[in-house]
């Protein structure tokens, strides 16, 4: 005797093509649905620097090391298109003794991020650093706010991939705060060897 398959309904569940701002619905994450750019008020405020594995061609003036250091001007778009308000993660167990399927539900925002650089340099100087206006990121991923089901109080959580081979689960609590954050100064030097500008490892920077 052959018997259907099980049939999962969940009638909470509910997809929106266009995510308004300022939805309650979304959580923390009400604020970030549209378009974000740089562009055309901030032209170029954003700034890289990586260094990168480099053997010089055996044609190219002789250097002692393995890497160069490149640095991008560029200006970034993000945009927020797509919101499900409950993507249910079935059969998710809070606590012994309690129903074991249970769903947890998952507010999602779809992202897209593109960075095009406007200007470029390196050193030692290689060739490949590219042209201004070169695509240099590209990153589609998910932002989700947990609503329900929450571990540790971590109730938001980001998922990207990148194309050369990345894929990022980065979990955190959300909190807001009156006024801008306070981002203290870094050190762009790489940690591990002597800081001294003088260390002969460090001439490209």
């Amino acid at each position: 005797m052959k018997t259907k398959p099980a049939e999962l309904q969940n009638t909470t569940r509910r997809i929106e093509k266009d995510p308004k701002p300022n939805d309650p619905e979304l959580g923390p994450l009400k604020l970030l649905p549209g378009k974000w750019a740089n562009m055309p008020n901030l032209q170029g405020r954003g700034w890289n620097m990586i260094a990168l594995p480099f053997v010089a061609p055996p044609q190219g003036v002789p250097f002692p090391l393995n890497y160069r250091l490149l640095v991008n001007q560029y200006n970034e778009e993000l945009e927020f298109t797509l919101v499900d308000k409950a993507v249910p993660n079935r059969g998710v167990r809070l606590s012994p003794g309690t129903p074991a399927n249970t769903d947890q539900f998952l507010v999602t925002l779809d992202y897209q991020q593109s960075i095009k650089q406007i200007a470029a340099d390196d050193f030692p100087k290689s060739g490949l650093a590219g042209p201004a206006g070169a695509a240099i990121h590209h990153e589609p991923g998910l932002w989700l706010h947990m609503t329900n089901g929450m571990t540790d109080s971590l109730n938001i959580a980001r998922l990207a991939s990148i194309p050369h081979g990345d894929s990022v689960l980065a979990l955190g609590q959300s909190s807001e705060h009156a006024g801008g954050p306070s981002i203290p100064d870094i050190n762009g030097l790489p940690i591990g060897v002597d800081q001294d500008l003088k260390n002969p490892y460090l001439a490209p920077y």
